[in-house]
Formats: structure tokens, C-alpha cells, sequence
């Protein structure tokens, strides 16, 4: 970008971003600083203008933002920000901006992540199998390679590290810290404070039992192609959509946490050392 191209980003200065970690309350992040007076967020979540949009230049970027008045802050909410071209894009065309990750328990994001592939009908093997073929499930609980590019092109005081597990506990505390950093009134309450986004609609016993039966119906040698010249595939898959309700998650068993601590533990001890914060938190077995 040329030396035009970055002073017309001014005109979003200074600027928030929240990097983003899947499952981990980001779009409840967004509606939070979409509420604050004083905070112009863009208007819908997640434009990716530095991942996917760069190209789109930054007179693109800017009109995603509210102009009707003046504001104290810029702020960004988009997934995907924490790897290294992102970071080296941000540090060459918005060096002075400050930033948030909200983290959270790897465990429990990854086992997050399991359950919506299940209830999105993208997968319905088990967690073992769900880790062999879908990397995701454990590649976006991995925080350190994000966070290890980010310290090699910011400082640490530029980035607010809030964790999901605090947010559950004291949304107030939480939010009141993320407005502090940003540097607007941070008494500010927000109407949908107690109001969660995205929390992971839960599971009937009858979906689960959909779920198991078609992972027996693979094991039997049967495979969608079989279901589609049945002329049952869409049926079985608008039944599984219609029972993907409410119930909380299963708990992970024991065997299941092993196979992520396998995984995540030695992640968990790479961010410690990056962040210089007590995480072992998270390595508690349920």
C-alpha cells in the first residue's frame, strides 16, 4: 500500500481490531461495540477487509463504517486476523492501532467446533475421526503461532488478551475492560449485556440419536451416495436440521479430553510463555 493509500485510513484512526478467534464470543464482542456511543463499528461483522478484501483498497474499508458523527474510536471484529500476513498488513498500514483476542479454553473450543460440524450435518463421525479429517478442529485452538507473529511486529501494550472463561463469569467486567482499552467511557452498560450470541444451539436426544445411527449406517458400508439413490439423503437431512435444538453439549468423557490433551496441552504451555500468564486453567480435566 502507498503512502496515499495509508493516509486515507486516517479517516478510521484510531483503530480497534478484535483479531478474532473462532467460538470464542466474538460476535458478542461486536454487538457490544456496536452499542458504545462513542465506539464506530463497522456495520456487520467480519468484512475481512485485511484477510480476504485487502485488494478492495482502503476507500472500500472505510465505508463500512458509520460517518453520521464524530467518535472517539474505530473498531473491527473479524475471525481470522491472528496469522502473520494479516499482522504484517496491520503493522504496515495501521502501526499505531491497539487490538483484542478474546482466547479461549482450547479444550472447550475445539470441542465446540466438534459439535457444529455434527450439527451443521458436515460430519457425523467421532471426535477421533472428527480430528483426523478436520484439522480446523484443532488448528483454530492453536493461538501461539497468531500470537507469536503479532509480538514480532506490535508490543505487548498494544494487545487487550481477554478470556472467554472470564466473559461467562462477569460479562460486565468483561466488556468494561474491553471499552477501558479501547479508550472510550468504559462505565457505559450496554442494553444486551446479559443477552449471549451464538452460544451453540444444543442437541435433542433425538439428534444425537440421528447423529449415532448414521454413524452406524457408515460403519455398515453404506455411504451418502447409497441415501441419495434411496432418494432418502434430504429427508434424513431436513429431519437432522428440524432437531438441532437446545440442550447443552454433551460433557467431554474422559477419553476424549486425552485424545485433545494429546493435541493441546503443549499449545497451552507455548502461550503461556508467549503471553507470560497463568493458563493451567485450562488444563484441569473435568
Amino acid at each position: 500500500m502507498g503512502a496515499v493509500e495509508r493516509r486515507s485510513l486516517a479517516g478510521v484512526q484510531p483503530l480497534f481490531v478484535c483479531l478474532g478467534v473462532p467460538k470464542a464470543a466474538t460476535t458478542w464482542i461486536h454487538r457490544q461495540l456496536e452499542a458504545h456511543p462513542e465506539v464506530a463499528s463497522t456495520l456487520s461483522k467480519e468484512i475481512n477487509y485485511w484477510s480476504t478484501n485487502y485488494d478492495r483498497g482502503p476507500t472500500w474499508y472505510l465505508e463500512h463504517f458509520p460517518s453520521d458523527r464524530d467518535y472517539r474510536v474505530h473498531a473491527e471484529v473479524s475471525v481470522g486476523y491472528l496469522r502473520e500476513p494479516v499482522i504484517e498488513r496491520l503493522a504496515t498500514d495501521v502501526p499505531s492501532a491497539s487490538f483484542m483476542v478474546s482466547l479461549r479454553n482450547p479444550y472447550e473450543r475445539s470441542w465446540s467446533s466438534y459439535w457444529q460440524s455434527i450439527r451443521s450435518g458436515a460430519f457425523r463421525g467421532d471426535l477421533e475421526e472428527a480430528v483426523e479429517t478436520l484439522p480446523k478442529i484443532i488448528d483454530d485452538s492453536l493461538y501461539s503461532p497468531g500470537l507469536a507473529a503479532f509480538l514480532g511486529h506490535f508490543t505487548l501494550q498494544q494487545l487487550h488478551v481477554a478470556l472467554y472463561d472470564d466473559l461467562a463469569v462477569d460479562p460486565r467486567r468483561f466488556i468494561s475492560e474491553v471499552y477501558a482499552f479501547a479508550g472510550v467511557d468504559d462505565a457505559f452498560v450496554p442494553p444486551d449485556l446479559e443477552q449471549r450470541v451464538n452460544e451453540g444451539r444444543q442437541h435433542s436426544m433425538v439428534d444425537e440419536a440421528l447423529a449415532r445411527t448414521q454413524t452406524l449406517v457408515k460403519k455398515m458400508g453404506l455411504t451418502r451416495g447409497h441415501l441419495v439413490k434411496l432418494g432418502v439423503w434430504s429427508a434424513v437431512e431436513r429431519t437432522y436440521a428440524q432437531l438441532a435444538k437446545s440442550r447443552p453439549l454433551p460433557e467431554l468423557s474422559g477419553d476424549e479430553w486425552d485424545l485433545l490433551d494429546h493435541h493441546l496441552r503443549p499449545e497451552v504451555r507455548r502461550v503461556e510463555g508467549l503471553l507470560g500468564r497463568d493458563l493451567s486453567v485450562w488444563l484441569v480435566r473435568p
